[in-house]
């Protein structure tokens, strides 16, 4: 019997060298695909170089815990998860890829998007990065993650990990005491492990596209199994202009609830003293388009309507019978269920207007490019938050 499987044994590798012989030698890469392959990889190295100095390592008192953040504005300005500022409270330091801990301060907070608003100090401005259009990624786009996973950054610099985009407006619903909704979110297999949250998701042309928040984890070892989500830049420029004001920010509601009947969306439960009744909102209606995009589940509703803030003004047309009915309205505030954090952002006053000149530029452009269209809707008070002119 030994003998037969040493015969076996030699007959399986004399098979195996002559394939290996018989196999044609592999294609040699020509001069011009290296080329491209040096070109494309430069470009990237350079991606990431120009970003590096604005992602920001977040501690609380002490140096205790943390998490990460990117930088928005020269004047410090930066943004998070409210999840890692929960824990820390309203100040603490803050790491560059100088190798220098900064002072920090909360400045707004939105709870139930799992955003929080942070400025760092120093004499001199700082390094910080443009927001992108989340609208415009594609599935299979290269992404960049960056942060302190596992507060591995001791020297203050951060973790790069490089990935594509799996997955373009994701759900993903609340989970535990904070119930932070993740909605018309990104989804990436770009390592996000504890310590990347806050922490900006790049494009190729170092524009933030979202900013990371949770990960799907293997269960003992709290290791990224590939599934990412990032809070989308287009939610966030939403938010901004509350989170500037010092304000906790407010989710919108409609106060009347969709559901899938038939194959068609149709409103099953109103308030009656509700502005979507007194716009005309019936029950029994169907829902085909919001803001102007087609609306194919109740998913797809709560999709949307979960990334805006409240007074958003919002347009939708709903069919009654053979006749279509178009509503306008202002959303609701959403009453936030989670658990409040230990502290509050700084007092603000509820009768103070944030003055144009307050709003920092690099903000007040970034806000005021992507929500041009929504400015044409919105009552003076917002036009001065989200349609300035830059400063010449």
């Amino acid at each position: 019997m030994v003998i037969v499987r040493v015969h076996l044994l030699a007959i399986v590798l004399a098979c195996g060298f002559a394939a290996l012989a018989l196999a044609e030698p592999p294609e040699q890469i020509t001069e011009q695909e290296w080329a491209a392959i040096q070109q494309a990889e430069a470009a990237r190295v350079a991606a990431i170089e120009k970003v590096y100095g604005t992602v920001v390592a977040v501690y609380g008192p002490d140096k205790q815990g943390g998490g990460s953040g990117v930088l928005i504005d020269p004047q410090g300005y930066a943004l998070t998860n409210y999840h890692v500022v929960a824990a820390a409270g309203s100040t603490g330091t803050a790491g560059l890829a100088d190798g220098k801990l900064y002072p920090w301060e909360l400045i707004g907070v939105d709870p139930g998007g799992d955003l929080a608003l942070i400025q760092l100090h120093r004499d001199d401005p700082f390094p910080w990065a443009p927001l992108g259009d989340s609208h415009q990624v594609r599935v299979g786009d290269w992404a960049m993650a960056m942060g302190n996973p596992f507060l591995l950054a001791e020297d203050q610099k951060p973790t790069v990990t490089l990935g594509v985009v799996s997955g373009v407006h994701r759900y993903q619903p609340g989970v535990g005491v904070n119930e932070l909704v993740y909605g018309d979110c990104l989804q990436v297999d770009s390592s996000i492990n504890p310590g990347n949250s806050g922490g900006p998701l790049f494009n190729l042309h170092s524009q933030i596209i979202g900013v990371n928040g949770r990960g799907s984890f293997e269960e003992r070892g709290r290791v990224n199994v590939g599934l990412g989500y990032a809070i989308s830049s287009r939610q966030m420029q939403r938010f901004l202009p509350d989170l500037l004001a010092a304000k906790t920010a407010q989710h919108g509601a409609l106060d009347a609830v969709f559901g899938l009947r038939n194959g068609r969306v149709i409103c099953h439960t109103i308030n009656l003293d509700s502005p979507a009744a007194a716009a005309g909102l019936k029950l029994g209606d169907e829902l085909i388009r919001w803001n102007g995009n087609a609306v194919r589940t109740a998913n797809e509703f709560t999709n949307v309507i979960s990334t805006l803030p409240a007074d958003w003004p919002v347009t939708f047309v709903v069919r009654r019978g053979d006749e279509e009915q178009t509503i306008t309205l202002r959303l609701l505030p959403l009453p936030y269920r989670g658990k409040p954090s230990t502290d509050s952002p700084r007092p603000a006053d509820p009768n103070a207007e944030r003055t144009p000149e307050e709003l920092p530029l690099a903000i007040r452009k970034s806000v005021e490019e992507r929500n041009r269209a929504a400015c044409r809707l919105l009552d003076e008070r917002w036009r001065k938050l989200v349609s300035l002119e830059p400063d010449s």
